[in-house]
């Protein structure tokens, strides 16, 4: 069959780069965009690609601007033939009671005449796992998690089916745990009686790794599945057994790239400081940003760029800051002003070194990293296997940049320096964190 078999619109930069990861480390040719505009591009090519990811961000955006731009990530994949779309969200199913998971989804529904949608969260090496529409963070309810604080999105309803039941005009069901663990024709056994029902969004239960390959087997065909990259690493075995994908090992390791390397951390996350203070005390230097609402975001962005172009090995710039000091600044600039005048420094900062020859890039926290991507201008990305989650390897040859995307509460404490010396040696990054590790953020 002509084109790709898959085409998917993540909600985030590093999502999408972990499921592209994920997709590449079971042998999918893949193609990794960060801008729907880019997907027309790939037609030439079309024929020599399993699959094709793009990255937006909309997550957080008004419900309004997320459906527009998915609405256009969705045409430009279907033209270019691809035979199921995947909307990809966070494991904790990020969102608010106005969305944008369950708006966005009721429109590419629409789009492809899905008459059955799959909600898929679960990523159980991480600890999330969905029993009975109920979400756990780990051992917790999500009600009960840290999530329940977010500022964004604070996530105070367990039930994922009640959660996306106020967010769409679809009527919502559910493909509870006893019909995974019978197996894919039970699955799709279960889906019938809840269409037949009037449902027409599917909360799916899934505890096991294992559960998740039977719900991939039960979704290939569909023409819309949506959940966390977890479930989408399950499909190219699926994709195999239909004849779709030919058997093939992960892709080649990316290439090397030497110069200098920075760490560039936006999130506030207290696993991001702890790597910050284990960077600096294996004697790499750390400066520290405390943000004034009187800043010019221009003027710091200059002085740290210099700062950073001094340096004799790699460094790294913070904008990270405790709660009290974030408190303080979302005070006076509000929270949209504070994370505004952070994510500007930190961009500004990213464009500067580029141009000064920094060749090796880290950064730590996903809104930082989408904003770093968009403002070197990096539209096509090669990526790296899937090696941890929350953590992606990239590369861009014009410019020539080899970057490490990851969320800013994953990650071992040490990493920094593990990840910068892999960008300029064999290519390939690895990290004291296991998928079977249980963390607080994905």
């Amino acid at each position: 069959m002509a084109g790709p078999i898959f085409g998917a619109i993540a909600d985030d930069l590093t999502g999408g780069l972990e499921l592209a990861g994920m997709l590449v480390g079971q042998g999918a040719r893949v193609a990794f965009v960060t801008a729907p505009g880019e997907v027309a591009a790939l037609a030439a090519e079309a024929d020599a690609l399993d699959a094709v990811v793009v990255a937006l961000k909309i997550r957080v955006v008004p419900a309004e601007r997320a459906i527009a731009d998915a609405v256009t990530a969705a045409g430009a994949l279907m033209a270019l033939g691809c035979r199921q779309l995947f909307y990809k969200y966070c494991a904790t199913f990020d969102s608010t009671d106005r969305g944008n998971i369950g708006p966005v989804a009721d429109r590419l529904a629409e789009m492809t005449g899905a008459e059955a949608v799959y909600f898929v969260p679960s990523f159980p090496e991480v600890g999330r796992t969905v029993y009975l529409n109920h979400l756990f963070v780990g051992a917790q309810l999500l009600s009960e998690s840290p999530k329940r604080y977010d500022p964004l999105t604070p996530m105070t309803d367990p039930d994922i089916a009640r959660v996306l039941a106020r967010q769409s005009a679809r009527p919502v069901g559910a493909v509870h745990y006893l019909a995974v663990r019978q197996g894919a024709d039970a699955i799709r056994s279960a889906t019938a009686r809840a269409v037949a029902e009037g449902a027409r969004h599917l909360v799916v239960d899934a505890i096991l790794p294992e559960d998740l390959a039977v719900i991939a087997e039960a979704a290939a065909d569909m023409p819309f599945l949506t959940g966390n990259s977890s479930v989408a690493e399950y499909l190219p075995a699926a994709w195999r057994r239909r004849g779709w994908l030919a058997e093939g090992a992960a892709g080649d390791a990316l290439p090397a790239i030497d110069g200098p390397g920075v760490v560039l951390a936006g999130s506030c996350a207290e696993r991001t400081i702890e790597q910050l203070a284990a960077f600096e005390a294996a004697g790499h230097p750390v400066l520290r940003l405390a943000l004034s609402p009187a800043d010019d975001a221009d003027t710091v962005a200059e002085r740290a760029a210099r700062w950073v172009l001094a340096q004799p090995v790699p460094s790294a710039v913070a904008t990270s800051a405790g709660p009290d000091e974030v408190a303080r600044l979302q005070s006076a600039l509000g929270r949209e002003g504070a994370s505004q005048l952070a994510e500007t420094i930190l961009s500004g900062i990213a464009r500067r070194v580029a141009a000064g020859g920094v060749r090796r890039i880290l950064v730590a926290g996903g809104e930082s990293s989408g904003v770093v991507v968009e403002t070197l201008g990096l539209k096509r990305l090669a990526v790296g296997a899937f090696t941890v989650p929350g953590m992606g390897r990239a590369v861009s040859t014009e410019p020539a940049l080899s970057l490490v995307l990851k969320s800013g509460k994953l990650g071992d404490v040490g990493m920094f320096v593990e990840a910068l010396d892999a960008m300029g040696g064999d290519g390939t990054a690895t990290s004291g964190t296991t998928r079977e590790a249980l963390t607080d953020a994905h």
